[in-house]
């Protein structure tokens, strides 16, 4: 090859890396990070909504009183996202009840790549998933997401009870996403409710056994989670 088509190729090769590194960078561009990543470890909480019903979105205080509840048990940053609606494609067709399966895998996709350490999606909608009248909450027992309703916790009757409810549910979800499943221990914020009045008798806050199986599972939280102070068989 002579040195003339040697500088033509060259030309071209240079000309096409060229082309392929604005086009990688259009790419990157079409998914830009709208969350700015957070230096500690992070709790975003997310408000999630219905497209077409405002109401299914919860109030802002509710999802203070939520840090606050949190705040007992997981001694993190918290932040809250900017409020977003599912599709209502999403809905139960008999029910109208939100699939709380597909709701929650739309906001893991959506918050992935976010930097929290966790995303809890808050909604106001009742949810359910299938064979399930309804359900409380639901996570992603692999770790990151889990998604919680308000809709039966009694805000707007109770608002005391309400935040108590709301505490344990979003802590018993986030529990989940720890790496620690139910116990039969009543005590412990990680029982199994399926009922309201499960839910008032069950404890509010991890007991010493959660903390060791989470902290065998996350070391690194270390310092950060706090068990509920033991009682006294007597009291």
């Amino acid at each position: 090859m002579s040195r003339r088509w040697r500088l033509v190729l060259a030309g071209v090769v240079a000309v096409v890396l060229a082309a392929i590194s604005v086009v990688a960078s259009v790419q990157l561009l079409k998914h830009p990070v709208d969350i700015k990543p957070p230096e500690q470890i992070s709790l975003l909480v997310v408000p999630v909504g219905v497209a077409g019903d405002e109401s299914s979105l919860p109030d802002e205080s509710v999802l203070l009183a939520l840090i606050e509840g949190l705040r007992q048990s997981l001694d993190i940053e918290y932040a809250i996202a900017e409020p977003y609606a599912l599709p209502n494609t999403l809905l139960n067709r008999e029910t109208g009840q939100l699939r709380v399966d597909l709701a929650l895998s739309d906001v893991a996709q959506r918050y992935r790549r976010s930097g929290y350490f966790r995303v809890l999606g808050v909604t106001a909608r009742d949810i359910t998933i299938p064979n399930y009248s309804f359900l409380f909450g639901l996570a992603d027992r692999r770790g990151f997401a889990c998604v919680m309703s308000v809709h039966r916790l009694g805000w707007g009757a109770d608002e005391e009870l309400a935040r108590e409810r709301t505490a344990k549910i979003a802590l018993h979800e986030v529990g989940h996403t720890l790496g620690r499943g139910h116990t039969p221990d009543t005590k412990s914020v990680m029982a199994y409710s399926d009922s309201l009045s499960g839910l008032d008798e069950s404890g509010s806050r991890f007991t010493p056994l959660d903390v060791s199986i989470i902290l065998t599972k996350i070391p690194e939280l270390a310092g950060k989670i706090i068990a509920a102070e033991p009682v006294d068989a007597d009291e």
